[in-house]
C-alpha cells in the first residue's frame, strides 16, 4: 500500500514523535512518503522517503493566506504524482491544506486526519470552519476518548466519522536508551518534568506545589524543556527561595536516563490532547503523578494502581502527593511496575495496526 504521511515539520513536539514512530513502523511493510512543510527543524528520525515541501509557516496575518494556497499546491501536484492509496494528516495546520488537496484531486475518501490536541484552545478560525471541513475525510482520529467526546458534542461531527486511537511509545527503544548517562542528572534525589515552557503545562503551578513538599530542602525538582515561560519561571522559583532547588536544564534528545532515575515524574498540565511524556515517564518505572486535566491523563491512569490522578490546579494536594510517593517506599514500588504494565498497552506495533485496520 502507499501511504502518504503530512505533518507540519518533525521539530521537538508530541505529535511529532508520534509522526516519527508510526512512519518508522508502516514503512517496514508499505510504500510510505512523510512530507513535511518546514524541513529545517527535523527532531526525529521517519521512515520511508522524506520530502520537504519548503512551505514554513509565517507570522503576518495577510501572509497566511498565500501560504495556505502554496501549500494546497504543493500537496496537489505531490498526490497526483504519488497516487496514493491512504493519505494522513497530522494538526491542523497541515489537515486543512491536505482537506483541500484531497478535495481537488478526488482524494477525500482516502483521507484520515488527526487532531493532535484540545480543540477548545484551537485559534478561533479553526474553530469556525472545523465542523464543516472535518466532515470530508473518510475518518478523523482523535488522540484520547475525551477529545472525540468533544468532537462529537461540541462540534456536532458524526460518530461514525470520530475513533480515538492513543499515542504510541517504543518501549524498546525506551528501554534502550534509560541505559544512556545524561551529562546533567543530579547526585542527590529529584523529581522530574517534561515539556515545553509554556502556560499549558503548567510549570509555576508545580514550582509552588514543590515548594511545599516536605522534602523540598532536600530533593531537587529538574524541568526539561524550552519555552518562552523560562524567565517567568526562574523568576517564581527565584521569588519562592527555590533557586537552588529548581533546574531548568533545556531541551534534551534523550530524556529517558532522567525518568529512570527520578523519584517520580509530575505532569502538571492544564490542558492535554494526550501526553506521552507520561507513557514514556511510566514505561521507565517513573512513578507518575498527574493532574487529572482535559484530555487524557485519567485515560491513562487507573489511580494508585498505575500512578496517582490529582484535581487540577489543585496544588496543594499536588504537594501531597508527591510528599506521599517518595516516603512510601510500597507505593513507589507498586506505582512504578503498575506504570510498566500500563505502559504495554500502548506499544508502537500495537498502535500502528490500529490505525490501518480495515484499509487497503
Amino acid at each position: 500500500m502507499k501511504i502518504l504521511f503530512v505533518i507540519p515539520s518533525l521539530g521537538r513536539g508530541g505529535a511529532e514523535r508520534v509522526a516519527s514512530l508510526l512512519s518508522e513502523v508502516w514503512s517496514k511493510e508499505h510504500q510510505l512518503t512523510l512530507a513535511v512543510f518546514d524541513g529545517q527543524r527535523n527532531s526525529y528520525p521517519s521512515g520511508g522517503v522524506f520530502i520537504d515541501l519548503n512551505c514554513p509557516a509565517v507570522a503576518p496575518v495577510h501572509r497566511k493566506l498565500s501560504v495556505l494556497g502554496h501549500r494546497i499546491k504543493l500537496l496537489v501536484a505531490l498526490i497526483k504524482r504519488e497516487n496514493p492509496d491512504l493519505i494522513i494528516s497530522f494538526m491542523e495546520s497541515a489537515n486543512f491544506p491536505t482537506i483541500f488537496s484531497c478535495l481537488l484531486t478526488g482524494k477525500l475518501k482516502y483521507l484520515i486526519v488527526s487532531i493532535r490536541n484540545n480543540p477548545f484552545f484551537f485559534p478561533t478560525i479553526y474553530r469556525i470552519i472545523l465542523p464543516l471541513f472535518y466532515r470530508m475525510p473518510s475518518k478523523v482520529v482523535a488522540p484520547s476518548e475525551g477529545i472525540r467526546k468533544v468532537l462529537l458534542e461540541d462540534f456536532h461531527l458524526p460518530s461514525e466519522l470520530c475513533f480515538f486511537i492513543p499515542n504510541p511509545v517504543h518501549l524498546q527503544r525506551v528501554g534502550e536508551n534509560t541505559q544512556t548517562d545524561g551529562q546533567h542528572i543530579m547526585n542527590n534525589d529529584f523529581v522530574l518534568a517534561c515539556g515545553r515552557l509554556v502556560k499549558q503545562k503548567g510549570f509555576d503551578l508545580l514550582i509552588s506545589a514543590f515548594k511545599q513538599c516536605r522534602f523540598s530542602d532536600r530533593i531537587d525538582l529538574i524541568i526539561l524543556g524550552e519555552g518562552p515561560e523560562e524567565l517567568t519561571l526562574k523568576a517564581l522559583a527565584c521569588d519562592l527561595g527555590m533557586a537552588d532547588r529548581v533546574h531548568f536544564l533545556g531541551s534534551v534528545s534523550n530524556p529517558y536516563p532522567y525518568m529512570s532515575k527520578a523519584k517520580c515524574f509530575i505532569l502538571s498540565s492544564r490542558y492535554e490532547g494526550w501526553p506521552n511524556v507520561l507513557v514514556e515517564a511510566m514505561a521507565c518505572g517513573c512513578p507518575s503523578i498527574a493532574f487529572d486535566c482535559p484530555f487524557g491523563p485519567s485515560e491513562i491512569i487507573e489511580h494508585q494502581v498505575n500512578g496517582l490522578l490529582v484535581p487540577p490546579f489543585a496544588v496543594d494536594v499536588l504537594s501531597d502527593q508527591i510528599s506521599l510517593v517518595i516516603e512510601n517506599d510500597c507505593l513507589w514500588n507498586k506505582l512504578r511496575e503498575g506504570g510498566r504494565m500500563r505502559a504495554n498497552d500502548f506499544q508502537v506495533e500495537k498502535i500502528a495496526s490500529l490505525w490501518l485496520r480495515g484499509v487497503g
